[in-house]
């Protein structure tokens, strides 16, 4: 049987892709991503939020820099990966984020139904190296 770590994630553009252009480095964009989840319990409707903080690298950081916005709806399929941060006290502490390796802009704010959504762009596979990674 062959292992496999990959997430697909239907969720809501929560901010501006940043992307940073380090030098000597590939550039990489970080974009957060809210995914609602509601349901029903004891009649009453409930309703959660969940936040992954998504990474491309390379080419699938322009293209999402360029056409991801604030507010869309998007389809994220990536890897799940934990990164380890030390702070200046010298405490650690690990993040788990999504490298995210393909993306579809499923509909605009605004738009009146997905089912006239075209998807925009999937993005080209990510390149193995990553800037997070100390």
């Amino acid at each position: 049987m062959l292992d496999s770590n990959y997430m697909q994630l239907i969720g809501y553009a929560g901010s501006n892709p940043q992307v940073v252009q380090a030098p000597q480095r590939e550039p990489y964009c970080i974009l957060s991503l809210a995914v609602n989840r509601k349901w029903k319990h004891g009649g009453k409707q409930q309703e959660s939020t969940q936040w992954f903080h998504v990474f491309f690298y390379g080419k699938s950081a322009l293209l999402s820099g360029e056409r991801i916005a604030k507010g869309d709806k998007l389809w994220v399929r990536g890897q799940l990966q934990i990164r380890k941060r030390t702070h200046d006290d010298g405490t650690t502490q690990e993040e788990l984020y999504i490298k995210g390796n393909l993306f579809d802009v499923l509909q605009k704010p605004g738009d009146l139904s997905e089912s006239n959504a075209k998807p925009t762009t999937q993005a080209a596979a990510l390149s193995a190296s990553n800037p997070w990674h100390h």
